[in-house]
């Protein structure tokens, strides 16, 4: 297969994977979620200056607050932050200042999380530095429990400029 082959498979693949505005990924399957089944639900998700049914824009070097409003179906002792980011079939984590929800007071969570129908406000405020600019790419934040298995999670997509 040549190599202009290749590239056009490549470009199709990238378009294809990109979304428009944010999903729920709660009950999508992968290394986490294996079974496409959660530990709570997503009730609400927002990032700040930024329409999530659309492609977020935001700027390089930016201060930007996202926030996730969810119910659960069980205890959690402990939550984790998952931030992964994905350009077509490349996918890689991103790090981030506040791994650990429960250890940082301005994230609204502490542990452990009882199950309840009232729903848990997690925010989290962090400068963006990202290096791949004006690419959509799909951001998928997750928030894990002790065993890494997926509490809650949401997938946006973004542009960097």
């Amino acid at each position: 297969m040549t190599s202009a082959k290749i590239f056009i498979l490549w470009v199709l693949g990238v378009w294809v994977m990109i979304i428009n505005g944010y999903e729920d990924c709660t009950n999508l399957k992968d290394i986490s979620n294996p079974n496409g089944t959660s530990l709570g639900t997503l009730q609400g998700f927002n990032v700040s200056d930024c329409d999530v049914n659309k492609v977020c824009i935001i700027d390089h070097n930016s201060t930007t607050t996202l926030s996730m409003d969810f119910t659960l179906n069980e205890r959690v002792e402990v939550v984790n932050t998952k931030v992964e980011a994905s350009l077509g079939f490349i996918s890689l984590e991103l790090k981030i200042g506040h791994p650990a929800p429960c250890n940082d007071t301005n994230s609204g969570l502490e542990c452990p999380l009882e199950p309840s129908d009232t729903a848990y406000h997690y925010t989290v405020t962090d400068q963006i530095k990202f290096r791949i600019r004006n690419q959509k790419i799909n951001v998928k934040w997750s928030l894990l429990n002790e065993d890494a298995k997926t509490i809650v999670c949401a997938q946006v997509a973004v542009m960097f400029r």
